[in-house]
C-alpha cells in the first residue's frame, strides 16, 4: 500500500491556513497585535507544508526550511506580544534567513542529507527556546494554556531527531517528510488548543481585575480591596477622606470632582511602596494598605499622604482646585480581622474630622 503523499499535504495545508484565517479574524476584530503573529505564524506553516508537495531542488528545500523556522519565530513573537513585550525582530528574520543560506551553502559543498540534518538540528534548537518561552512566560507568567503550547512544541524535538536520523541514513526525503506531516496534524490541534486557553485565561484574568477595580480612579473597589488583604495581610490601614469634597462639585462640577479623585489615587501610588495598596471603599474615601517593605513609619508615612495631597492644587481646566484631607492611622494584627483594623482607621479619621481637618489621627 503506498501513502496518498498528496492528500496529508493538502489537509494539513488546510487545517493550518483554517487556524490562520481564524487568527486573522479575531485579529480583525479585536486588533491585537499577538493574533496577527500567530495567524502569520500559521499561514507560514500552511506556505510550507504546500511547498512540501513541490519541491524537488535543493535551493527549494533550503527555502522550505527558513519558512518553517520562520513559522516558530513568529509563534515566539506573537507570544511576546501576548504578553506585552516587543517581538524579536532581528530573531524572526535572522533565523530563518541563516538557517536557509546554510542549508543551502551545504548542500553545495557537502550533500542534501547533511544540509537537511543540520536545518532539522537548528530548528530544534529553535524550537526548544520558543518552547522555554511558553513555560516560562514573559516576567515568570505561566497558565494551562502556555503548558499546552509548550508541550505541543516540545513534542516536535523527538520528530526533528527522527527525521534527521533518516536524512542522515539516506533514507528517501519522502519518509522524512511524512513523519513532520503526519505530526503536524496532531501537534498544531493541541498548540491552538494551548493558543485559545491562552486568550480565555486572559480574557477572564481581565474580568477578574474589572471586578475588583474602581472604574473611575483604578483603585482597588471595597471587594477588590478585602480580597487583597486576604491574600498578604497588611502591617497598618490609612483611612483618608478629602475634607469638604462636596463643596469642590457644588462649586467646580462633578466632572472636576472626578478629576480630584483621579490625582488623590495617582498621588498616593507614588507614595506608596511595592506590596502596598490602594481602595476606594466610599465617594471620596480611600484605604492604604502599608507594609514593613515600605518602611512602616506609619505616623510619618501618613503625614506625607497628608502633604502630597494639600500642598498640590488639582488643575481643571484652567482652574486650580485645593484640597486637603484627613488621614486615620491603626496598626493591623493577625490575630485581628482586616474589617476590625479598618473600623478603627475609620474611627481615627472621623476624629481627625472632628478636630479640625487636614490632619493625621491614630
Amino acid at each position: 500500500m503506498t501513502l496518498d503523499y498528496a492528500s496529508i499535504h493538502f489537509c494539513n495545508a488546510l487545517l493550518n491556513a483554517n487556524y490562520a484565517a481564524i487568527l486573522f479574524f479575531l485579529w480583525f476584530r479585536r486588533r491585537e497585535d499577538c493574533l496577527l503573529l500567530w495567524g502569520s505564524s500559521f499561514l507560514t506553516l500552511a506556505l510550507s507544508t504546500a511547498m512540501m508537495s513541490v519541491v524537488d531542488h535543493s535551493l527549494a528545500i533550503a527555502l522550505l526550511f527558513g519558512c518553517i523556522s520562520a513559522n516558530v519565530s513568529l509563534l515566539w513573537a506573537g507570544t511576546r506580544a501576548f504578553d506585552g513585550g516587543r517581538p524579536f525582530v532581528w530573531e524572526m528574520a535572522a533565523v530563518p534567513a541563516g538557517i536557509s543560506v546554510l542549508h543551502a551553502a551545504l548542500a553545495a559543498t557537502a550533500s542534501l542529507q547533511t544540509a537537511n540534518a543540520v536545518a532539522t538540528a537548528l530548528l530544534a534548537v529553535n524550537v526548544a527556546f520558543a518552547a522555554h518561552y511558553f513555560f516560562t512566560g514573559h516576567g515568570g507568567q505561566s497558565n494551562p494554556g502556555r503548558r499546552i503550547s509548550a508541550w505541543a512544541l516540545l513534542a516536535y524535538l523527538p520528530i526533528y531527531a527522527a527525521s534527521t536520523v533518516l536524512s542522515l541514513s539516506g533514507t528517501d526525503n519522502h519518509a522524512s517528510a511524512i513523519v513532520i506531516l503526519v505530526s503536524d496534524l496532531v501537534l498544531n490541534n493541541a498548540f491552538m488548543v494551548g493558543l485559545v486557553a491562552m486568550m480565555e485565561g486572559k480574557a477572564r484574568q481581565a474580568l477578574r481585575v474589572l471586578a475588583d477595580t474602581d472604574p473611575l480612579t483604578g483603585a482597588l473597589n471595597r471587594s477588590g480591596f478585602f480580597k487583597r488583604c486576604e491574600e498578604r495581610s497588611p502591617d497598618a490601614v490609612l483611612v483618608v477622606d478629602l475634607d469638604h469634597f462636596k463643596d469642590v462639585n457644588d462649586t467646580f462640577g462633578h466632572a472636576a470632582g472626578d478629576a480630584v479623585l483621579r490625582a488623590f489615587h495617582e498621588r498616593i501610588r507614588t507614595a506608596i511602596g511595592d506590596g502596598e495598596y490602594i481602595g476606594r471603599i466610599g465617594g471620596e474615601e480611600f484605604a492604604i494598605v502599608l507594609t514593613s517593605s515600605g518602611s512602616l513609619d506609619v505616623g510619618g508615612r501618613a503625614e506625607k499622604i497628608r502633604n502630597l495631597v494639600c500642598d498640590t492644587p488639582v488643575v481643571f481646566e484652567g482652574r486650580s482646585i485645593r484640597v486637603t484631607a484627613s488621614i486615620g492611622v491603626a496598626t493591623a494584627s493577625k490575630a485581628e480581622p482586616i474589617a476590625e483594623t479598618l473600623r478603627r482607621a475609620d474611627e481615627a479619621m472621623y476624629r481627625a474630622k472632628r478636630t479640625g481637618r487636614n490632619k493625621v489621627a491614630a
